[in-house]
């Protein structure tokens, strides 16, 4: 995701199409050090964390429940065969949609996308996924070094996007 101005859509294009096309994966030893040193010096917000052990409670046995601040054990024996594989069963034509808001002809976005991601390989079709299994729980976590304070989180599976009662439970 990039904001760009009206006269940058080409350089933006340009760009996303080469983080997506060309990754430079020759630097993974200087990458995996830089995100362990970051995730050895950042204080997790209690807030994400909160969030994070939610999920993790929720979507037992499902990748929504994988956690998104850490900590990462196994991002040493990632390789650069690994992300190559990965990107090849997952950076596939089907799984991406260039998308424009604001003053942008949509024929010169098409025509931009097309130089750009038209030598993108299609991937091999995919079984039809389940939906993720919400599982109602509590998780207790005490940390006294917290502080007198107690972060609590809530979470229910709600009605659909477009079901008439979605602003109601958003309230909620």
């Amino acid at each position: 995701s990039m904001s760009v101005l009206k006269g940058d859509v080409k350089q933006g294009v340009d760009i996303l199409s080469d983080l997506v096309t060309k990754p430079g994966l020759s630097q993974l030893a200087k990458e995996k050090e830089a995100i362990l040193r970051g995730l050895e010096e950042r204080e997790m917000p209690t807030r994400q964390v909160i969030d994070d052990r939610l999920h993790a409670c929720a979507w037992r046995d499902c990748t929504l429940s994988h956690s998104t601040v850490g900590p990462f054990e196994g991002i040493e024996a990632v390789s650069e065969a690994h992300l190559q594989a990965y990107m090849a069963a997952n950076y596939t034509a089907e799984n991406m949609v260039v998308v424009a808001s604001g003053p942008v002809k949509h024929e010169e976005l098409v025509k931009l996308a097309g130089a750009g991601f038209g030598g993108v390989k299609a991937g091999a079709p995919k079984a039809g996924a389940d939906k993720p299994y919400f599982c109602g729980a509590e998780l207790i976590y005490r940390n006294d070094e917290m502080g007198p304070s107690a972060y609590i989180s809530v979470g229910f599976e709600s009605v659909p996007w477009r079901s008439p009662d979605a602003v109601t439970f958003m309230v909620m």
